[in-house]
């Protein structure tokens, strides 16, 4: 093969890798009011956030979708004049039944501390208060993730916006097998 044939090639696959991946560099994940998550952060986000669980329960997905929920519903609280203190969503989380290590620890923490916030305002606000607001909020969240619906819900993966509980279930279940395991083997 030529030179010029081989460059050409090697220009060929280059255009074919950037309409494959939509960009040369590294896809973001999300981009919320300017601020950019890439793809590594929330790969590190999850990573920490199932680290800590001791187990591989949570997804990217899920951590785009708090990271979406939680600013936007922290712009519809600061709107109504609602706040909850790192206390109170503490205390809240661990009346779930959350354990205290889970809540405790700096990574997960904040994201379980993010969804439960979200969630909160979500439910006392009305849906067309909560669109409006979150029609202001800038937000672009690469598709793999999810997107956002018209009221301004995240949907992550196509599925409802409002989650299910099954997460924190999953994430008790978990902790109570941990449990029985360290009581039947005596520690």
């Amino acid at each position: 093969m030529t030179t010029r044939a081989k460059r050409l090639l090697a220009v060929g696959i280059a255009a074919s890798a950037l309409v494959v991946t939509g960009c040369g560099a590294p896809q973001d994940a999300a981009t919320i009011d300017g601020e950019t998550y890439s793809v590594q952060d929330v790969q590190e986000r999850t990573d920490n956030l199932n680290a800590a669980v001791g187990s591989e329960m949570f997804t990217p997905v899920y951590v785009v979708t708090v990271t979406v929920d939680n600013a936007i519903a922290q712009k519809v609280a600061a709107e109504f004049g609602m706040e909850a203190t790192d206390e109170q969503l503490m205390g809240a989380l661990l009346q779930q039944g959350v354990p205290a290590q889970l809540v405790m620890d700096p990574q997960a923490g904040e994201v379980l501390k993010d969804d439960l916030f979200s969630k909160a305002v979500q439910q006392q606000v009305p849906p067309a208060e909560y669109a409006r607001i979150a029609d202001e909020v800038d937000v672009q969240v690469n598709p793999r993730y999810g997107s956002l619906d018209a009221n301004g819900y995240f949907a992550a993966g196509g599925s409802l916006s409002v989650r299910s509980p099954q997460t924190m279930l999953r994430l008790q279940e978990h902790f109570e097998e941990q449990a029985e395991r360290r009581d039947l083997l005596g520690g």
